[in-house]
């Protein structure tokens, strides 16, 4: 029989590992109605078999009969090849052989049923989750109560997906809103991804997200095209790494929105900056004062790099990648004295700085799609000398690519 509404369907990933033991992962998709399906499927892969068993949605009778009519409709019916590949993999249980184990969850009557579906396992010890194609949850209701996900206390990593090619109405920012509020996860969560949220604004629990999730060491933010601000992540004392991308909405990030002398980004080690093209103030990277790494990537209205920079003195590795019009290093770069690598979108860049020189820990200069006029300098010109310090120089450019290692 066909179910007419959403579908949640779950994966779960069971994957040994020597150091931590066993992690398990879920992957809890939403298909948009009308999807026409005989039962929910879960898989399961784990290296300990002895942990599998089965959970039968189907009554013994009707698994006895479909067995005895055999395989010949298989092809035509999901369920009859679901029951037939069950029996394969028992006989293989019994040789010893290690398999994916799949079995029904049991068919939903309505579409908030199928989202506790992903709930009544958080005795699962599941560790990951990514909830993805949240596009097709037309109301919030279908999430069931708030808080529900903050069952899974041994929860470590949780993804939020909406797609990012699906347009928003006027109704979805709003439905946006309440479900994100619906899918606050317990406070000992590590890492957060949320990609395509289609809102204006963010809930408490994310904009307040230092006291909702104290424990973050790694955000990921991206593809938020109406979102006006992102939460105060500077206050998270364990964050490590941060991605924010594609927020074009998103104008400046300064201190300004804390309220408080606070320090801010005590932590932060790694941080990623894609395609903030609507971003004009860049004092956020000064309070970053601890990082060691920082990527600028596909910000076509990048020049040159931000004064801020010039806080980052234990800044080991830069770059700045596929920023079409950046077309000049600043001469203070030689003040970070910590550099090890730079990696550089070089199409307009003319012309090294002198001070590059001072830079005496820098190990790996790359170049890329660099013109005919840099390139010459670097080889035989005027900018020669200025690198002759650095162990390994890599200038690509454009049509063709030559290494130089001095």
């Amino acid at each position: 029989m066909a179910i007419v509404c959403i579908l949640m369907s779950v994966v779960v990933y069971l994957v040994l590992n020597v150091e931590c033991g066993t992690m398990q992962v879920a992957l809890f998709s939403v298909r948009p109605k009308r999807s026409w399906v005989y039962r929910n499927p879960l898989l399961i892969f784990d290296s300990y078999r002895q942990q599998l068993h089965w959970k039968e949605a189907l009554e013994e009778e009707e698994l006895e009969k479909l067995e005895e009519e055999g395989d010949k409709k298989e092809e035509e019916d999901p369920l009859r090849h679901w029951v037939h590949r069950k029996k394969e993999m028992e006989e293989n249980e019994t040789q010893g052989e290690e398999h994916p184990l799949q079995f029904t969850t049991g068919s939903a009557t309505n579409c908030s049923n199928n989202f506790s579906l992903l709930y009544q396992y958080h005795d699962y010890k599941i560790e990951q989750i990514t909830i993805q194609n949240l596009e097709h949850v037309e109301r919030a209701e279908e999430v069931s109560g708030q808080g529900q996900l903050s069952q899974y206390r041994q929860l470590q990593s949780l993804s939020l997906m909406w797609s990012s090619s699906s347009l928003p109405q006027d109704s979805s920012i709003v439905n946006d809103f309440l479900i994100l509020e619906k899918l606050q996860p317990h406070g000992t969560l590590k890492t957060l991804r949320i990609q395509g949220y289609r809102s204006r604004t963010l809930c408490s629990w994310v904009m307040d997200i230092s006291i909702s999730l104290p424990n973050l060491v790694k955000v990921e933010l991206s593809d938020m095209i109406l979102c006006e601000h992102i939460p105060l992540l500077g206050k998270l004392a364990n964050l490590e790494e941060l991605c924010i991308s594609n927020i074009p909405c998103v104008t400046k990030v300064d201190a300004a929105i804390y309220g408080d002398k606070t320090p801010l980004f005590r932590k932060l080690r790694e941080f990623t900056i894609k395609k903030m093209n609507g971003l004009e103030k860049w004092e956020l990277l000064q309070y970053c004062v601890n990082l060691e790494q920082l990527s600028i990537r596909s910000c076509i209205d990048l020049t040159t790099l931000p004064d801020s920079i010039r806080s980052c003195l234990f800044l080991s590795k830069l770059e700045v990648l596929e920023c079409w019009n950046f077309s000049a290093l600043p001469e203070w770069i030689g003040e970070l004295v910590s550099l090890r690598e730079l990696c550089v979108h070089a199409a307009k860049l003319e012309r090294l700085p002198q001070s590059i020189q001072d830079l005496s820990a820098l190990e790996k200069l790359v170049l890329k799609k660099c013109n005919y006029r840099l390139r010459k300098r670097c080889t035989s010109g005027e900018d020669k000398d200025k690198i002759k310090h650095i162990g390994s120089v890599d200038i690509t450019q454009v049509n063709y690519s030559a290494c130089l290692y001095v």
